[in-house]
């Protein structure tokens, strides 16, 4: 499904973590291509930002062709000078065709978990095509991707998610698997007992569980409880899990605050995230898939 990956090459990790998933999320006749961002020295100085910029032109394709002799990779290296990473990561993805880019979490985070330092948050923001982040340390702990997970409400965004669930899981051969938090039933706390409560959770994550499988005709659960908790809990027992993302105006920007952003610091697995741009992708390929099937 992924045919050109973009692999965001950082030198404290050397993007260890985002070649691990690349290399799990990349079709088998698709292509990797390693980026990496400079700084942008036009902005410091006047007449010098030409000698920095090759300065820093050939550390960085130093740099990517080590991590090539290292993993024993065959992928394509390019590398460009930005003001903040996240427009560079956009720049290189628009530059280099990519219908998908993988970033690897920052070192502050947990082991296992995703996480992204604010200026690299960015990169998902308006990103052109679908964002995936490994968790730290995902090198030694990610395991194969078997099960795939979609974070479903009815949304279009979700159901754009779901479709790329099912081609994906196509592809590696997986189970798809459609989750939805719920919000807790309200009961009169002065009359409802534990168990009056425990008994309304159970009716509405059935309910909701059976509409999922007619909606979608794939396995699902649902769970009661605050919606970022339940998913990060999810997240726990896929080995991805696939998120579509709200956005507003024309260039399909995430909402600040939206569910995709809060949840990164708890997810367990990697996180795949389709903007709208990679939504509109998706559909294109999917119809083209569809008109050569006919």
């Amino acid at each position: 499904m992924f045919e050109r990956v973009l692999v965001g090459i950082d030198e404290q990790s050397r993007g260890r973590d985002a070649i691990a998933l690349a290399r799990r999320l990349v079709s088998p006749a698709g292509r990797l291509i390693l980026g990496h961002v400079h700084p942008d020295y036009g902005l410091y100085g006047r007449g010098s930002s030409r000698e920095f910029d090759a300065i820093e032109q050939q550390a960085a394709h130093e740099l990517l062709r080590s991590v090539i002799a290292e993993s024993g990779l065959e992928a394509e290296i390019c590398s460009l000078g930005a003001d903040r990473i996240g427009n560079g990561l956009h720049r290189m993805a628009d530059e280099t065709g990519a219908d998908l880019l993988v970033l690897g979490s920052s070192r502050e985070g947990q082991n296992g978990r995703v996480w992204l330092r604010e200026g690299v948050r960015n990169a998902i923001n308006g990103a052109p095509c679908a964002v995936a982040v490994a968790p730290l340390e995902y090198t030694e702990l990610g395991t194969p991707i078997t099960q795939i997970g979609v974070a479903y409400n009815g949304s279009s965004e979700s159901r754009a998610a779901l479709a790329v669930g099912r081609r994906l899981g196509a592809e590696k051969a997986a189970n798809t698997l459609a989750f939805q938090a719920l919000h807790q039933p309200s009961l009169d706390a002065s009359t409802a007992s534990a168990e009056l409560l425990a008994q309304s959770v159970q009716r509405l994550e059935s309910a909701a569980r059976d509409r999922i499988v007619r909606e979608t005709g794939v396995s699902a659960c649902a769970s009661c409880g605050e919606t970022i908790q339940e998913l990060a809990v999810f997240s726990g027992s896929v080995d991805l899990l696939i998120m579509g993302s709200r956005d507003y105006g024309p260039m399909g920007r995430l909402v600040h605050g939206s569910t995709t952003h809060r949840l990164l610091g708890y997810a367990r697995s990697p996180l795949l995230i389709l903007t709208r741009a990679a939504r509109e992708q998706a559909a294109l390929q999917a119809a083209s898939a569809a008109c050569v099937v006919a």
